[in-house]
């Protein structure tokens, strides 16, 4: 009884992500990947063809284990893999893919085989600011893209980072400021900020000025932005004089956010890196812009007072563009480790917080 109780208490492994069958061109490369769970945490061994591979061929990664195999040859990689889970529960769990080597050396890609046209490209980042890496293939089907680290791949559940774009274009956006500031015991106040009617309000002319600017040719956009006219008219009543239309960027389509990005790209320009030792970052997502600024807990009003410094400024800006912060629907909140939480809840200039900016909203 003693036996089984202690059974009990454990899980038996379960495979959670299973390898795939991969068909690959000939000297290029292929890699296998195999997670499972269970209580204790299961060992997993990887064999070809009914054979071990050697420990040192895998690489270790969370709840699993793969393996890369670079470049492929027929006759030493092509064949059956298999990947077992165990933990001295329960009966060893297994998953199987098979690898097929297309071509020979002097073969060519086949039609249709993915193709990286876009490689993903090196970039100096300043510690805790945010980076995107871009990627492009194409091919018939359109490819998915995954993405690697270090060749272990990269767990898209974690809240850094951020997958979009279409099946054949991935964009990866890392966001861990707030964890950095609090891996330092920092603390920082995050700052969602809203505009009223942002997309509405977007003048034409200054969005034409702005892709002017990045060297794109306006013609095309603006022919795409003018022209229309609109009136109002009363239920059974009288109609207004039909007027041109020179603000706003029609929602709901696919090029209404990255309009409005460019047209108001010049918000970045606003907000430095540092403010009297208190870290500041800026995300923009469409219509969506959140303001972080960090720094250590003993300087709170410090901190406080360098986010109200870059919010005044953002204001203005936004101001002269014809746009407007919603100070109602703005959010803020307090971000970091628990003694730096809970210095925060002490300090009685925390409640005091207030998303309101100094300079007037007209």
């Amino acid at each position: 009884m003693g036996l089984d109780w202690v059974n009990g208490c454990h899980d038996p492994p379960v495979i959670t992500e299973e390898p795939r069958d991969q068909k690959v061109p000939y000297s290029e490369a292929a890699a296998f990947f195999c997670r499972a769970r269970g209580d204790p945490a299961p060992v997993i061994t990887w064999w070809r063809n009914g054979e071990p591979l050697q420990p040192s061929l895998l690489v270790e990664f969370p709840q699993g284990k793969g393996f890369w195999v670079e470049p492929v040859r027929r006759t030493t990689d092509e064949g059956d893999y298999e990947c077992v889970a165990e933990n001295g529960v329960g009966d060893p769990v297994r998953a199987k893919a098979s690898l097929t080597v297309i071509g020979g050396a002097d073969s060519v890609r086949p039609s249709g085989f993915p193709r990286i046209t876009q490689d993903p490209m090196p970039q100096p980042v300043e510690k805790g600011r945010d980076f995107v890496v871009r990627c492009r293939a194409t091919g018939d089907p359109e490819p998915t893209i995954h993405w690697f680290k270090d060749g272990v791949p990269v767990n898209m559940s974690d809240s850094r980072y951020r997958l979009r774009g279409e099946p054949n274009r991935a964009l990866v956006s890392v966001n861990d400021s707030l964890l950095e500031a609090a891996d330092r015991g920092d603390i920082s106040i995050l700052t969602l900020i809203d505009l009223s009617r942002a997309f509405d309000v977007v003048d034409h002319q200054t969005l034409l000025n702005q892709l002017q600017l990045l060297q794109i040719d306006p013609g095309w956009f603006r022919s795409y932005l003018t022209g229309h006219k609109q009136c109002v008219q009363v239920p059974g009543g009288e109609r207004s004089t039909l007027l041109p239309i020179d603000i706003g960027i029609f929602q709901g389509s696919c090029l209404g956010p990255m309009l409005y990005n460019i047209a108001s790209i010049g918000a970045a320009c606003y907000v430095p890196s540092e403010v009297n030792g208190s870290m500041v970052r800026m995300a923009r997502y469409a219509d969506d812009t959140q303001l972080v600024v960090s720094g250590p807990k003993e300087r709170l009003p410090e901190i406080q007072t360098a986010l109200e410094g870059v919010l005044d400024t953002l204001a203005t800006y936004f101001l002269q563009n014809g746009m407007k912060i919603n100070a109602a629907k703005t959010e803020m909140m307090v971000a970091g480790g628990r003694s730096a939480l809970q210095a925060a809840e002490r300090d009685p200039t925390t409640s005091a917080i207030s998303c309101q900016p100094n300079k007037p909203q007209k």
